[in-house]
């Protein structure tokens, strides 16, 4: 492996870019073992610099197990709810058809982070393309359109059709929605 022969020249040079770099030219080549190998490396010695690289690596790499084992474990001691880890895994789980997966990590991240979910203008289209992609799976209610419209209102975007969504669904308009 290369990082056993940089090690036998100059252990110095098995640093968190080298090893990073690595494992993306393994993923790259579809090599993921050696890939999985270089991130385990990275981990003995030297830490990703934010969790959210360790969980995109982890994504990058399919290791949902893990992947998810970590959200649990930061989930269940943090301090301060970051939402871009809820929305790595989110995106993960859609991406291996695992909505409900999805909906409860999406609902549980509205419910624990502090203001929207989504504060940018594109997090307005992204929201709107996981609530469409949780629509078979889960009947919207007021408190899913309160959400989506706040956040809507955080990145400044308008919503021209929400009021025949929210009649379609059968929502009643309450003044709060309004």
């Amino acid at each position: 492996m290369i990082l056993e022969e940089i090690e036998k020249v100059d252990k110095e040079r098995r640093d968190r870019t080298t090893c990073s770099n690595l494992a993306g030219i393994y993923v790259e080549a579809g090599l993921l073992e050696k890939a999985k190998l270089a991130l385990m490396k990275l981990d003995e010695n030297i830490k990703p610099t934010t969790p959210r690289q360790a969980y995109h690596s982890l994504a990058k790499l399919n290791d949902i197990e893990g992947l998810i084992k970590c959200f649990n474990e930061w989930e269940s001691s943090c301090s301060y709810y970051d939402p871009r880890l809820a929305e790595v895994v989110i995106g993960t789980y859609l991406c291996c058809d695992k909505f409900k997966e999805a909906k409860s990590v999406f609902e549980d991240a509205n419910k624990r982070s502090k203001g929207p979910f989504f504060k940018e203008e594109r997090d307005a289209h992204t929201a709107e393309k996981v609530l469409n992609i949780l629509k078979p799976f889960h009947r919207f209610n007021a408190n899913d359109y309160q959400l989506l419209l706040k956040i809507y209102i955080a990145t400044g975007k308008v919503a021209p059709e929400m009021r025949r969504r929210l009649e379609e669904d059968g929502i009643e308009i309450s003044c709060e929605v309004e």
